[in-house]
């Protein structure tokens, strides 16, 4: 029954402390403050689900998207006023920790649950491993700063869009891409390659298979001048296929923080220029990774090839 209830709420009210997020808090707590902690949980529940309450008989979709919008004024107030009170429990730096993490994965997932950029990521780089106190506490500070704006723009824009304002959805768009540019900045210095794939998941960015092919036919084969020769067909097409993946990634950034426009998203914003070069660099991509297989494949033998189709 808890259970239930906690992923019902979860998936109207925003943002939400969930369970695995009330984990976290539990965990950074000893002895009476670990029952008292589950009280307040228990009592921020029924709060949460007094909130749940559906909107499907307003018979406007304007009256639908307000509804949705006041509620998660209601259920981000609340969401603090949880924190605040378990804040007081412990005076050590393990709830502290455990309190910034809760409000800061709450917050995003909140932006991605109700985004009208669906591709306009603002991606948690503290999931991908240790990083620097002063980074993690820029960014709860960008949070906790443009936190009510930012809702105040998603909804804006999705009200907009369907009273057929173009100009006022755009213009909600490009003040959300002026912020989402501030967050870039904090957030830049984490960036990698090997990461683009989470920060930009609608960019096509796939090998075609090269490296497994490279793995199969590394693993395999006997001939070391051959695997020689491979392996530096292999490299420079990695040195220039994370360049071709940066370069794609600079047009994304460059159009959302020059014109406010995010070209991956189905928003006001328009921008052919920016949307041509993006699918231009995407195909670039992909004749690099069918050269780069012709040009081993002209390498292999009969058997290899036909280990290749196998699948190893």
């Amino acid at each position: 029954m808890f259970c239930s209830v906690v992923l019902s709420v979860a998936a109207s009210v925003q943002p939400f402390c969930t369970k695995p997020l009330f984990t976290l808090l539990e965990q950074s707590v000893e002895g009476d403050n670990e029952f008292i902690m589950e009280v307040l949980y228990d009592e921020y529940l029924e709060e949460a689900r007094e909130l749940d309450v559906p909107h499907e008989d307003l018979i406007s979709p304007v009256a639908f998207i307000q509804a949705q919008r006041d509620k998660e004024i209601k259920a981000d107030v609340l969401f603090d006023s949880f924190l605040e009170s378990i804040a007081v429990l412990q005076n050590d730096t393990a709830l502290q920790s455990a309190i910034q993490t809760v409000r800061r994965r709450a917050l995003l997932h909140a932006r991605e649950i109700q985004n009208p950029w669906k591709n306009t990521t603002w991606f948690d780089v503290a999931t991908q491993g240790m990083h620097s106190a002063q980074l993690l506490l820029s960014i709860d500070k960008f949070l906790l700063q443009y936190a009510d704006v930012d809702r105040a723009d998603r909804y804006a824009a999705k009200i907009a869009k369907l009273q057929g304002d173009q100009e006022g959805c755009a213009e909600a768009e490009r003040r959300t891409m002026k912020r989402w540019s501030l967050y870039n900045e904090i957030i830049e210095p984490a960036e990698s390659v090997q990461m683009m794939s989470q920060w930009y998941p609608s960019l096509k960015q796939s090998d075609d298979g090269i490296g497994e092919m490279m793995r199969i036919l590394m693993s395999g084969s006997e001939d070391s001048e051959q695997k020689k020769v491979i392996d530096t067909i292999f490299q420079l097409h990695v040195t220039v296929y994370e360049k071709n993946i940066r370069d794609l990634v600079a047009l994304v950034k460059q159009t959302r923080i020059t014109e406010g426009i995010d070209v991956l998203s189905d928003g006001c914003g328009i921008s052919t220029k920016a949307k041509n070069a993006v699918l231009q660099k995407t195909a670039e991509i992909h004749e690099l990774n069918m050269t780069t297989i012709k040009s081993i494949q002209k390498l292999l033998t009969t058997e290899q090839l036909q280990e290749l189709e196998q699948g190893g």
